[in-house]
């Protein structure tokens, strides 16, 4: 009955002589392979445990339920079962490569190859134990001796394509593209019809940005098999490649009506929604993606790129880290980690990111811009400037690039290597609006630096006479030519312009910091820039100028108190001061405090002198009864009493006359004009206020 593939028949006449004898080695052996022959693997394999119980000496029964136990997936019972088997066998050739089969499984790469060893000891040139010993080579980390491996079984057998196979993928992962495309080639001479060769050359050429080549690989293979996953998916990522996005997302379709949950499929169709502008819809998918294969850096890559297109950025950022962590030889990772810190102005944490890729990738032109920019974020103009050299040693027809780098060295005040950069930027694009404006302001800084050298050896002059000096002394002694005599003698003399009140934190304090040092200094009220210098040496004249402007500010700020300014403490300990200190300089200098607070605790000393906060409340409501009319007629004026003295003797002038009382509501007599208002007392003005920087 099985010889005549009745099996089912020959199962129950199996079953009956077990039910007559039921330790029949035989009868459990037919049964066995019945099972087997129906595709009821998990029954066969228990009759295979029974019949090695039955015959325990049997290395073929041993064998035979190691191969079953595999089948089903019990790893380790097929380990134990086979070693049995080599036990009562150790010669035996079949069962030393089902022993190879069993351990590649439990991913035992090292008793992968001490099993090929033996088999190669009793046959050098078996082809398969040295194919086996390869790949299990290759999984330990050494491609070399896999190679030479391959290469020797490809001596032995050179029609063996799952050799050549091995041997291709191999070469692929060492990233040898085009030795693997030959070796795959040669795949497909020995069978057109190759799958895995058709995939694994359609992924290649991919990577070769040979998309159009790779998308004819896999179409053969889906005229071999129209529903294959591998080809259907290959195909998606050549239509991502030829930037056809939703036609990608479309062709992945059949995968997941089989598969909703095959990751690949699901990968892939992330990237192409991702791409395709529907972030939200890329994110659900790529989520469901990485749970099947959470130390795929790729996967945590798009997952960034769909976070950042939600504007997600700090999501964003950890995705990035994880993708560098899994994936640390990607550039492409680094370089969208950097992107992702400088949009939440990470600039520091930006600058190593970007170092990354750019040392992985040194033609990465977008990464070196953008590390420029982080430099320049962070102050430091020496490495944008050499930054933007690199970006344009890869673009040197970009004006963007050579205006970028013109700024930078216009900060560095290279103002004459800045001038040919913007001359570089105008010559690709005449009408490069940017250009033009930064030429101007490098010509403009250029000027005013001339002229701060200039200042700086008047700066000098005047320290070393110890007085101001006139405008003949600066032009006869310092040098200054007489187009630049007016400019220098201004910059001198004139504090830099500074808007107090909108200076960043950090800047004020600074500017606080220095002006403090300032006004405890030995100068008098009316400070140079002989004197900031004198006493902050580790200033330029520009920035002492810009201290001295920003002293001059605070003086002239025209404050009211406030509350808000919570000065109770200070306030207390002024009122100990004695009351010729309440100025902004004694302040400053006896509560060790920057001019600014100064000024502020100066006005809110006023409330002690007079003064006080401006609320502002509702008048509260008249309690004045109205006036009763007067039916007296009221008394004509006299008759020697002219009518120019009867106008002059009446209220006061019309600017500030009221309107006149209706008939019936006038009062019988005018009443007395009120005194004058005694004029309010001024508010003290700044000791310094009136202090003039343009005697010269």
């Amino acid at each position: 009955l099985g010889s005549l593939g009745r099996f089912d028949a020959a199962l129950e006449a199996f079953e009956s002589s077990l039910a007559i004898q039921p330790k029949n080695p035989a009868a459990i052996r037919g049964k066995r392979e019945g099972f087997e022959r129906l595709g009821r693997p998990e029954e066969a394999y228990h009759a295979a445990t029974e019949l090695s119980a039955l015959s325990p000496a049997d290395p073929k029964a041993w064998a035979e339920r190691a191969r079953l136990a595999r089948l089903v997936g019990r790893d380790k019972e097929a380990l134990s079962a086979v070693n049995k088997a080599i036990g009562l066998a150790p010669e035996n050739v079949e069962y030393l490569k089902l022993k190879a089969g069993v351990l590649a499984t439990v991913r035992n790469p090292r008793g992968v190859v001490e099993v090929c060893d033996r088999l190669l000891e009793m046959n050098p040139r078996d082809a398969e134990a040295l194919r086996e010993k390869g790949v299990a080579l290759q999984q330990l980390g050494d491609p070399d001796r896999a190679l030479e491996a391959f290469d020797r079984a490809l001596h032995t057998d050179p029609m063996d394509r799952r050799t050549w196979n091995s041997k291709g993928s191999l070469l692929a992962d060492q990233g040898k593209l085009p030795e693997a495309l030959t070796t795959f080639d040669h795949t497909l001479s020995l069978n057109p019809g190759d799958r895995f060769a058709l995939s694994r050359k359609g992924s290649i050429l991919l990577d070769l940005d040979r998309a159009n080549d790779a998308m004819k690989c896999f179409e053969d293979g889906l005229l071999l098999e129209r529903g294959n996953p591998e080809f259907l998916i290959g195909k998606a990522r050549c239509l991502l490649a030829l930037g056809k996005n939703e036609d990608a997302a479309r062709c992945l379709e059949p995968v997941l009506e089989k598969d909703p949950n095959h990751y690949g499929a699901l990968a892939v169709k992330g990237v192409a929604l991702v791409r395709a502008g529907r972030a939200a819809d890329a994110l659900l998918i790529l989520d469901r993606a990485i749970l099947g294969d959470t130390e795929n850096g790729g996967l945590y890559l798009e997952r960034g790129r769909a976070l950042v297109a939600l504007e997600r950025n700090g999501d964003a950022i950890g995705a990035f880290e994880r993708a560098a962590r899994l994936a640390p030889t990607r550039s492409d990772v680094w370089r969208e980690l950097g992107n992702a810190r400088v949009r939440t102005n990470a600039f520091e944490g930006a600058i190593p990111a970007l170092d990354r890729c750019v040392a992985l990738d040194a033609k990465d032109r977008g990464a070196w811009s953008m590390k420029a920019f982080a430099h320049e974020r962070c102050g430091d103009w020496d490495s944008a400037a050499a930054a933007y050299d690199a970006a344009l040693a890869l673009d040197a027809r970009n004006p963007a690039l050579w205006n970028a780098k013109g700024l930078s060295l216009v900060h560095l005040r290279r103002f004459d290597e800045a001038g040919k950069c913007f001359d570089f930027a105008l010559s690709i694009d005449p009408n490069y609006a940017a250009a033009v404006d930064a030429k101007k302001l490098c010509e403009e800084r250029a000027a005013i630096a001339k002229v701060e050298a200039f200042a700086r050896a008047v700066v000098q002059y005047e320290r070393a006479v110890q007085r101001p000096a006139s405008k003949e002394e600066i032009f006869k002694e310092c040098g200054v030519p007489l187009q630049l005599l007016d400019n220098v003698v201004s910059y001198v003399n004139e504090p830099a312009s500074i808007a107090v009140e909108s200076l960043p934190p950090e800047q004020l304090k600074r500017f606080e910091d220095a002006s403090l040092a300032l006004l405890r200094g030995p100068g008098g009220k009316d400070l140079r820039l002989s004197d900031v210098v004198g006493t902050l040496p580790d200033l330029d004249v520009s920035e002492a100028r810009e201290v001295l402007g920003y002293l001059k500010g605070v003086r002239s700020l025209r404050l009211e108190p406030d509350p808000s300014w919570h000065m109770d403490p200070l306030i207390r300990k002024a009122l100990d001061l004695p009351k010729e200190t309440w100025t902004l300089r004694g302040l400053a200098r006896e509560l060790n405090i920057g001019p600014y607070e100064a000024k502020k605790l100066e006005v809110s000393l006023r409330i002690f002198e007079g003064g006080g906060y401006r609320v502002k409340t509702k008048p509260p409501p008249s309690t004045e009864k109205p006036r009763v009319p007067q039916r007296v007629p009221p008394k004509e004026a006299p008759a020697h009493v002219t009518k120019a003295d009867a106008e002059s003797s009446e209220a006061p002038s019309s600017k500030a006359r009221a309107p006149p009382p209706s008939p019936e509501l006038r009062p019988a007599l005018v009443a007395p004009e009120s005194p004058p208002t005694p004029e309010r007392p001024k508010k003290r003005e700044d000791a310094d206020a009136s202090r003039d920087f343009s005697r010269l």
